[in-house]
């Protein structure tokens, strides 16, 4: 589209607000500038509520594209045997090739039913963006197409801050990456915690899983459920949290012991009070 000259991430940032600007031709604009689309928060929500998932890919296919330098011939999902890695993080696969549409369809029947639900339009900016990031549709600029997403919705057409996300160091206004947010997640957590002189939240659940003493009324499928939920949820500080803020609403003696520097939860506690509910096969269990 402009030949040699996309030499950087500015000078396609450049193209793709043009092709915003006069893209009026494309199904999703339904004969209007992006401007026109985002001119207003009404608007934005009558623009999500109408757009089809033919409409939502061509979108992402022609961003992601002209963010690669891409004729248009070549604008489609190309990401087939993609594998991340990061010092920080280590490696992570993306879903399957063969699921990306479907996990896409998802996404956006999500983003529609949260702004039917009059969820704020970051919200499901947030939502676009973590979708775009972790499917990973494409080869390439995964990250910045789900950070321009999520700053159309979060500030309109505010060029700057296209700019901003579509620049070398756009991570440090929008990261996506669910690893890394799962460890910010788990950090807020233990300093919440920790005002609550628990010192090591860690590993919360010191019992081992082969030696609870279930009630004998317990079915095995529940016992076999729970202790599957329970290892594979291990060291998981959301899980410790939730069981933690349980025990403390609803004043329960004895769940906690201290165990050397820090409190535990005794499993045995826990193990024989279950029920189980079965919804869509998902197993929810419950704490008399």
């Amino acid at each position: 589209m402009e030949g040699n000259r996309l030499n950087s991430r500015d000078d396609r940032s450049e193209v793709l607000l043009r092709f915003f600007t006069l893209a009026k031709n494309t199904k999703a604009f339904r004969g209007k500038t992006i401007e026109e689309v985002l001119k207003n928060e009404t608007n934005i929500r009558e623009a999500i509520n109408s757009l089809t998932f033919e409409e939502f890919i061509e979108l992402l296919d022609g961003v992601n594209g002209i963010l690669r330098h891409q004729p248009k011939e070549s604008w489609k999902m190309d990401g087939k045997e993609v594998t991340l890695s990061s010092m920080l993080l280590g490696t992570n696969a993306p879903p399957q090739f063969k699921d990306k549409l479907d996990l896409l369809q998802k996404v956006l029947s999500g983003a529609k039913e949260m702004n039917a639900n009059n969820r704020s339009l970051e919200d499901i900016g947030i939502l676009l963006g973590i979708g775009i990031s972790e499917i990973h549709p494409y080869n390439d600029a995964n990250g910045r197409t789900g950070r321009l997403f999520y700053t159309l919705l979060s500030w309109g057409m505010n060029k700057d801050k296209i700019r901003e996300v579509l620049s070398d160091y756009g991570r440090d206004s929008a990261d996506f990456d669910v690893q890394y947010i799962k460890s910010i997640v788990q950090e807020n957590i233990q300093d919440r915690v920790l005002t609550d002189n628990i010192r090591n939240f860690t590993n919360l659940f010191y019992n081992s899983l082969s030696n609870l003493d279930f009630d004998s009324a317990i079915p095995e499928s529940t016992k076999e459920s729970f202790l599957a939920f329970l290892e594979a949820n291990s060291g998981s500080v959301v899980l410790a949290l939730a069981v933690y803020e349980w025990v403390k609403e609803n004043k329960k003696d004895g769940v906690f012991q201290e165990f050397g520097e820090r409190s535990v939860i005794n499993l045995n506690w826990l193990a024989p009070k279950l029920n189980e509910t079965a919804s869509n096969k998902t197993i929810i269990f419950t704490l008399p």
